[in-house]
């Protein structure tokens, strides 16, 4: 703290010693009230043909394709009311991590981008819980 003294009448000014604000602290994302499948009355939807946005945008890996190994990763994921997908992860291991990676990589990309028609609850669009096998096969 520094302190000003005026000689007429004592202390004239108390200037506080400057403390650096406070970080606020990280605000942790609230989670996600998403519905089981079976819970909504419709089903979350691709726009357009999942096998064929699938084979397009897929890329076997090189080492795992010359192996001849296939496998089908099972993912998990909500699709939001927006058709936008959030917390792409594995439900079921293919086996083979190159194979799940890719799988990842196909739906994290649908992210930000809304290639999803949401599911439906009393008429409203809802987040859903949605599980998908994705089929690595040569």
């Amino acid at each position: 703290m520094k302190v000003t003294y005026d000689n007429t009448f004592g202390p004239a000014t108390v200037t506080p010693k400057a403390t650096p604000a406070p970080k606020p602290e990280p605000v942790a994302a609230a989670p996600i009230q998403a519905f089981q499948m079976e819970d909504v009355d419709q089903l979350p939807e691709f726009n357009g043909d999942l096998k064929i946005y699938l084979a397009k945008n897929m890329r076997y890996p090189e080492s795992v394709r010359s192996a001849k190994i296939q496998g089908i990763p099972i993912l998990e994921f909500v699709v939001g009311p927006s058709g936008l997908l959030q917390e792409v992860g594995i439900n079921v291991s293919s086996g083979q991590p190159l194979l799940d990676e890719e799988a990842l990589r196909l739906f994290r990309q649908m992210e930000t981008t809304p290639l999803w028609k949401p599911g439906k609850l009393n008429g409203q669009p809802v987040a859903v819980v949605y599980t998908l096998p994705v089929t690595f096969k040569l």
